[in-house]
């Protein structure tokens, strides 16, 4: 699942691997997180492979010596990208939450859109975010009915003021 987050991230833009693991963090958070441990050996391995490059920029904050590796997807990882996005069968357990996540990125999956300029990809995460608010009433809703078939059940007497509650 990290590799597909890595790589979903670098398709939109460039990044050091400190926001990598921030936007990683703020995906899959706040139960789970990537830790560096995890991150750094990966973005090694995923260079390794050819997946991604890495260049160096000086850092903006001192001591100024100090070199900030970017990290950028390559034509390799792009074709990478393109078979985990299609990929159904990883990470079965948390396939849900991986799906949304892929369904934002619909658009990468033809070569020629640019993701800097696709203003699809905002729509689809709304759209996504939609579902899930849809599935959150539901089953707010849902709660609620149970909870009121307990009450009735508990107290009859008590039925009468279920009703004027929101």
């Amino acid at each position: 699942m990290y590799e597909f987050l890595i790589l979903s991230q670098l398709m939109k833009n460039s990044a050091h691997g400190y926001l990598i693991a921030k936007i990683i963090n703020d995906i899959i958070g706040p139960y789970a997180r990537v830790s560096n441990g995890r991150l750094y050996p990966l973005l090694a391995k995923m260079e390794q492979a050819g997946l991604i490059a890495v260049r160096t920029e000086p850092a903006s904050a001192p001591p100024g010596d100090r070199q900030l590796r970017v990290y950028e997807i390559t034509e390799a990882g792009r074709k990478r990208y393109r078979v985990l996005i299609m990929d159904t069968t990883l990470n079965p357990g948390e396939y849900q939450k991986l799906f949304s996540l892929k369904v934002c990125d619909f658009a990468f999956l033809w070569p020629e859109n640019d993701p800097a300029s696709n203003k699809e990809h905002i729509e689809r995460v709304i759209h996504v975010m939609r579902h899930y608010i849809d599935e959150w009433q539901l089953e707010y809703d849902w709660a609620k009915s149970l909870r009121e078939k307990e009450i009735v059940q508990a107290h009859p007497q008590d039925s009468a003021q279920l009703q004027n509650q929101p």
